[in-house]
């Protein structure tokens, strides 16, 4: 009984100290809406991202606030070293050839979070539709959306460009995905687009 004891305590002293997300897949992380690093605890509230300070269980303190933007709404986060990776949704309306063109994008802001009371936007990345899956394996981010294009506006007649765009705060604008990056799957009647971003 006293050895059972003594592996118990060990095996305590050997673990994290603090829950981590149920990932499914061994060696894939998955995004959550609330995490922890054992020192601070990272959840969304609203639009927005609270850091509390958790060392002392009986007396936390709200360390920053990350507010994002006014159509930006947050839906998960991720952990990787000293960065915060928030994945978001951001809705649109542009006015195009008297027409109104509604489009959804997925992003990921990146904070660095070296200083947790005062992170900072480093980069932001992004594509058209709705987030179907964020996941980390090691030094690999993977974003999947799914889209369905406005094919409505071809009745409209005039130019209209049908592929799903990306964008990435180290580059210029939101840029349309080119032809050899877009591949039709063998007997597919889903006219949608899966678009795969991996950083």
């Amino acid at each position: 009984m006293l050895e059972d004891a003594a592996e118990s305590e060990s095996s305590l002293e050997a673990g994290s100290g603090h829950s981590e997300t149920n990932n499914q897949g061994e060696g894939i992380e998955e995004a959550d809406v609330t995490l922890t690093d054992g020192e601070t605890i990272y959840t969304i509230v609203e639009q927005t991202i609270v850091l509390v300070d958790a060392k002392n269980p009986s007396n936390m303190v709200k360390q920053a606030v990350i507010r994002l933007e006014q159509n930006a709404y947050p839906h998960q986060l991720l952990l990787h070293e000293n960065y915060l990776l928030v994945a978001f949704s951001d809705y649109r309306e542009e006015m195009k050839d008297g027409n109104y063109e509604y489009k959804d994008f997925s992003k990921v802001a990146i904070f660095d979070i070296t200083n947790k009371q005062d992170p900072k936007k480093v980069r932001e990345i992004g594509q058209e539709g709705n987030i179907v899956a964020i996941r980390k394996t090691a030094n690999m981010l993977y974003l999947v959306t799914q889209t369905a294009p406005n094919y409505w506006l071809l009745k409209e007649g005039g130019e209209v460009n049908l592929k799903p765009a990306v964008y990435d705060s180290n580059e210029e604008g939101e840029q349309l995905l080119q032809n050899d990056r877009i591949s039709i799957l063998p007997n597919s009647q889903d006219p949608n687009y899966t678009v795969i971003s991996v950083l």
